[in-house]
């Protein structure tokens, strides 16, 4: 279970992250219980988006890869497949059961790399958004694939007034006609 802090004026009030408490298997979609519970008919294979991770520096790239690793081991996931923007092409150690792809720079290069890993590497489960400016990209990316989206949101931008273009992707509201 995950709480949630007090929302910022600037984070869309209808979000889910403003309503208190989320349990994590919820939030991704599973049912059953409070706690995370990823007994699927199928091991999950998740596509995590994210500007760095192995290989990287600082703190979101530590983050990221604890995050990664710790999901990486939970009971009925498969695999994670870590597509960064940044970092090491060839990291020294990978955890087991996640894999890291090659890192791509620029927004266009990078944006088509996802969608065509995306389509190589299915079935793909869940797409994990590890940036709140990669949530079109990655809403997109799971709506292709038929696959649930989480979004982490952090950092400075998370305060920061939204588009409203990435307010309606981050609500998953961005097929709907408004």
């Amino acid at each position: 279970m995950v709480a949630a802090r007090h929302a910022h004026p600037a984070v869309a009030a209808n979000s889910r992250a403003c309503r208190g408490p989320v349990c994590v298997g919820a939030a991704l979609g599973f049912s059953g219980g409070e706690g995370l519970n990823l007994m699927a008919e199928s091991p999950l294979r998740v596509l995590a988006l994210v500007t760095d991770a192995f290989g990287g520096y600082g703190g979101i790239a530590q983050y990221n890869r604890d995050f990664l690793s710790a999901l990486a081991q939970c009971e009925g996931v498969d695999e994670v497949i870590v597509l960064p923007r940044a970092g090491a092409s060839s990291p020294d150690t990978m955890p087991c059961g996640v894999r890291q792809l090659r890192a791509l720079k620029g927004r266009l290069a990078y944006s088509f790399a996802a969608l065509e890993r995306a389509r190589a590497h299915r079935p793909i489960d869940v797409v994990f958004c590890g940036h709140l400016f990669m949530v079109p990209l990655a809403a997109v990316t799971a709506k292709l694939l038929n696959a649930r989206l989480w979004v982490q949101v952090h950092g400075v931008e998370a305060w920061q007034d939204l588009s409203g273009l990435h307010r309606r992707w981050s609500n998953g509201r961005w097929w709907s006609p408004q």
